[in-house]
C-alpha cells in the first residue's frame, strides 16, 4: 500500500472523530464569520475618519502623522464638519484681515495666523536666500520667478506678523529642519504651495487617505491576525489538551492496542484536533493570499503562510509533550489552563513585537532570529502590507538627513539569514519534540532523548542564539548591543543566557526510570556540567574579543554568575519534571526562579559596568544594601542544594514512569 492510502487510512477515524455530528457544519459557520469580520474589521480600520482608525493607520506606516502631513501639505485637518465650518470662516476672515493690512481684534483669527509660523518661516528664507547660479537655465528662471512672488507675499504679510510678536524680518531657519529650500525639491514644492495659498493654510476636511492597496491589505492583516491566533494559540492549545485528555482518562493504551504505532496514533490525534481548525482558518488563507497579491505580495504571502505552518506544528509538538507530561499529574481543566496561560500571552507579545519589528528597526533581527512566534507576525505584517505600501512615518518634509526606511526589516541578506535559521531551529525542536513524546507515550523506561539528539539539538539552538545577536559581523548585521562597542562584552553573556531554557528542558528530557531510581544528580549531572561548559566555550569561542576590555574580576564574576545560574535553572526544571512538589513547594520554587533570573541578568550589569570599576564586582547589591547581598547570596546557595537534595533517590517505592 502506497502512503498516501496508508495515511488515510490510520487518520480516518481520528478525522471521523474531530468531524463527528454537527462539528463540521460549526466548523464552516465560523469560517464564514470569522471572514466576514476580517473583511469588516480591514473596511473600518481602513476608511474610518476617527482617532482610533487613524491612530492605528499611522502605528503601521500606512499614514503620516497629523502634524506631518499639514506641514507637507500646507493645511490644517479638522476632523467634524462643525470643526471645518468654522475653520472656514476663521480662514476668511484671516484673509480679510490680511487684505486690509490692520491687526485682527478676534482672538480665533490671531491664533489661526500665529499658527502659520512655518509657512511664514519658509517664506522669510526664501526672500533672503539667492537661488544658486550653476542650476539649469530654465529651471533657474523658474525659481527665480518663485522667489519673487515668495518676496511679494512675505513683504504683504510681515506687518501682520511683527504685530503680532512674530518678526520674521531676522528669522533664521535651522538647516536641521530645512536648510536652503533651492537644494530640497520637496521644500520647493511646499513652498510653491504657500505662494499659491496665499501664505495661510488650506482647510481641509478629514478623510482617510487609504487607498484600494491599503484597503485590501488592511483587510488581509486583518485575517493575518486571525491566523496567527489559530496557528500560535488555538492549534497548539487543542493538541496539548486532547493529548492531556487521552493520558488522564486512560484512553490512549486501547488506542494503542489497536495496532497502530505509536506514530500514527499521535500524527492521527494532532491531525483530529486541528481539522475543525483548518476548516476555519482556510477561508482566512485563502482572504490572505487574495489581498496579499492585490496589493502586490502574493510570494511573500505563500512564505508568510509556510513560515506559519512550519512554526505552527513544532509548537503543536512541543505542546503535546507538555500536555502528556501535565495530564498524569493534573487534570485536564488545569492542564488546559496551564497551556493556555502560557500561549496566550507569548503569541500577543509576539504579535506586537512582530509589527513594531516589520517597520524597519535595526534591533529587530535578533528578536526574528530568538523568537519564532514574532518571525511569524512579521512575516505576515510584511506580507499583507508589503514594501512602500502607505507613507512611511520617517518620510517627513524638513528631515533631509533622516533616510525613509521601508516598512521592511529584513532587507538584507543577513536578515533573511536570520529568519531562515530561526525556522531550522523551530523545526529540530518540534522534530526532536516529537521524537521525545514517541518514545515517552510508547514506553515507560529510558530517556526521552538520546544523548546525541540532546547534543545535536543544543547546537542547533546556540547557533540560532550566536546568529540572531549578531555575534559573526562577516555575516550578520550588528544588532542593538554589539552597536555599541564599550559593551560588546555583553553580548557573550546576553547568548549564553537566552540558551539557559533550553539547556534545562534537555536535560529533563535526558531524565529516565534508572537515573530516578539512582539519583538524577548522579546520572544527568555529569551531561549537565558538560552542557554548560560546552555552552560557555562556544559564546567565548564565537567572540573572542569579547574579554579584551573586561578585568579579570568582572569575567570570573559574570561567566562565574551566569554558569552558575544555568545549572540553578537546570536543577530546578529537573524537580519539577521528576518530583513536582504540591503548592505551597511550587509556590516557593517559582519564586526562586525569578530569583534567580534576576540574579542571572546582573551578570550583564556587572560586565556593562566594567569601566567605572564598580566597588563590588561579585555582589553589585552589597551596594544598596547588605541585606541584598545576604539575599542574593543565600538564593545562589539554598536553591540549587535544596534542589539537589529534592532530586535524591527516594526510599520508598518510586513511579518510574513518571
Amino acid at each position: 500500500m502506497s502512503n498516501a492510502p496508508r495515511a488515510r487510512s490510520f487518520l480516518s477515524p481520528f478525522l471521523f472523530r474531530a468531524l463527528r455530528g454537527g462539528r463540521r457544519a460549526r466548523a464552516i459557520l465560523a469560517a464564514l464569520v470569522l471572514s466576514a469580520l476580517s473583511v469588516v474589521t480591514g473596511l473600518w480600520i481602513a476608511q474610518g475618519d476617527h482617532a482610533f482608525e487613524r491612530e492605528v493607520r499611522v502605528g503601521l506606516d500606512l499614514e503620516p502623522r497629523r502634524w506631518e502631513r499639514e506641514q507637507a501639505e500646507v493645511i490644517r485637518l479638522q476632523f467634524s464638519d462643525e470643526a471645518y465650518e468654522h475653520a472656514l470662516r476663521i480662514r476668511d476672515r484671516a484673509m480679510a484681515a490680511v487684505d486690509a493690512g490692520r491687526i485682527p481684534d478676534d482672538s480665533e483669527v490671531r491664533t489661526f495666523l500665529k499658527s502659520a509660523f512655518d509657512e511664514a518661516s519658509l517664506l522669510s528664507m526664501a526672500a533672503r536666500v539667492a537661488v544658486p547660479a550653476d542650476l539649469d537655465p530654465a529651471r533657474r528662471e523658474h525659481l527665480d520667478g518663485l522667489r519673487r512672488e515668495a518676496t511679494r507675499l512675505m513683504a504683504r504679510l510681515q506687518p501682520i506678523y511683527m504685530d503680532l510678536d512674530l518678526g520674521f524680518g531676522d528669522l533664521h531657519r535651522d538647516p536641521y529642519f530645512g536648510g536652503v529650500p533651492w537644494t530640497d525639491e520637496r521644500e520647493v514644492r511646499r513652498l510653491e504651495r504657500i505662494v499659491e495659498l496665499g501664505g495661510l493654510p488650506e482647510i481641509v476636511r478629514y478623510r482617510s487617505p487609504m487607498g484600494p492597496a491599503e484597503t485590501a491589505g488592511l483587510i488581509g492583516l486583518a485575517a493575518g491576525f486571525l491566523l496567527f491566533v489559530g496557528g500560535m494559540v488555538v492549534v497548539p492549545f487543542a493538541a496539548g489538551s486532547l493529548l492531556a485528555h487521552e493520558v488522564h482518562a486512560g484512553t490512549m493504551a486501547p488506542l494503542l492496542g489497536t495496532g497502530l504505532s505509536t506514530v500514527q496514533v499521535l500524527v492521527g490525534s494532532f491531525v483530529g484536533a486541528a481539522a475543525r481548525i483548518g476548516i476555519v482558518l482556510a477561508p482566512l488563507g485563502a482572504i490572505f493570499l487574495a489581498t496579499a497579491a492585490f496589493a502586490g505580495g502574493l510570494g511573500p504571502a505563500l512564505g508568510a503562510l509556510a513560515t506559519l505552518c512550519i512554526v505552527t506544528v513544532a509548537l503543536s509538538a512541543v505542546a503535546m509533550v507538555g500536555g502528556h507530561a501535565l495530564g498524569r499529574r493534573l487534570m485536564p481543566l488545569a492542564t488546559s489552563g496551564l497551556l493556555l496561560a502560557v500561549l496566550v500571552p507569548s503569541a500577543l507579545v509576539a504579535w506586537f513585537v512582530g509589527l513594531f519589528a516589520a517597520m524597519g528597526l535595526p534591533e529587530s533581527g535578533p528578536v526574528i532570529g530568538l523568537w519564532p512566534q514574532v518571525a511569524v507576525a512579521h512575516a505576515l505584517r510584511t506580507a499583507a502590507l508589503p514594501l512602500g505600501l502607505g507613507v512611511p512615518a520617517q518620510a517627513v518634509v524638513g528631515f533631509e538627513d533622516v533616510q525613509t526606511v521601508p516598512g521592511d526589516a529584513l532587507p538584507h541578506l543577513a536578515g533573511w539569514l536570520e529568519l531562515f535559521v530561526c525556522l531550522a531551529a523551530v523545526a529540530c525542536v518540534g522534530f526532536l519534540s516529537f521524537r521525545a513524546l514517541v518514545r515517552r507515550v510508547g514506553t515507560t523506561t529510558g530517556p526521552s532523548l538520546r544523548r546525541s539528539e540532546a547534543a545535536v539539538a543544543y547546537a542547533v539552538l546556540t547557533s540560532c542564539a550566536l546568529l540572531a545577536l549578531g555575534w559573526i559581523p562577516e555575516i550578520t548585521s550588528p544588532g542593538w548591543i554589539t552597536s555599541h562597542h564599550d559593551a560588546r562584552h555583553l553580548v557573550p553573556i546576553a547568548a549564553f543566557l537566552v540558551t539557559v531554557p533550553a539547556m534545562a528542558m534537555l536535560a529533563a528530557a535526558r531524565v529516565d526510570g534508572r537515573a530516578v531510581r539512582l539519583g538524577v544528580v548522579r546520572t544527568v549531572g555529569p551531561e549537565i556540567a558538560a552542557a554548560v561548559v560546552a555552552g560557555l566555550a562556544a559564546v567565548l569561542l564565537s567572540s573572542p574579543g569579547a574579554l579584551e576590555d573586561l578585568p579579570a574580576a568582572h569575567a570570573v564574576s559574570s561567566y562565574g554568575r551566569a554558569a552558575w545560574v544555568a545549572l540553578s535553572v537546570c536543577l530546578g526544571v529537573l524537580v519539577l519534571a521528576v518530583r513536582p512538589p504540591r503548592f505551597a513547594g511550587a509556590t516557593l520554587l517559582g519564586l526562586a526562579f525569578l530569583a534567580v533570573l534576576v540574579i542571572g541578568i546582573e551578570a550583564l550589569a556587572i560586565a556593562e559596568d566594567a569601566p567605572r570599576a564598580t566597588s563590588s564586582v561579585f555582589f553589585p547589591a552589597a551596594e544598596a544594601s547588605p541585606m541584598l547581598a545576604a539575599a542574593e547570596i543565600a538564593v545562589l546557595v539554598v536553591f540549587p542544594l535544596a534542589c539537589v537534595l529534592r532530586l535524591r533517590p527516594a526510599k520508598t517505592r518510586l513511579d518510574v514512569a513518571a
